[in-house]
């Protein structure tokens, strides 16, 4: 049974006033969410699969993230 696992929880919420608005309001609302990465984080985990099927689907994601990646692989896949 194939498993994939991701390791990231975005925690830190990134709030915005609206436009035009004056100082002294509060705080805006929450508009999104973010993870920061430390370099040598795990973001993602392939467990169950044969590495010829694994290997290109993480390629296909690791070119859509902002950041610079790589694969490793900490064993042998099946």
């Amino acid at each position: 049974m194939a498993k994939l696992r991701f390791c990231l929880n975005p925690f830190l919420s990134i709030t915005e006033k609206p436009s035009e608005v004056r100082m002294g309001k509060g705080k805006g609302k929450v508009e999104y969410h973010v993870y920061p990465v430390a370099k040598g984080k795990i973001l993602f985990e392939l467990a169950g699969i044969p590495w010829y099927k694994g290997k290109p689907a993480l390629k296909r994601s690791q070119v859509k993230l902002p950041i610079k990646t790589k694969i490793i692989v900490l064993r042998d896949w099946t």
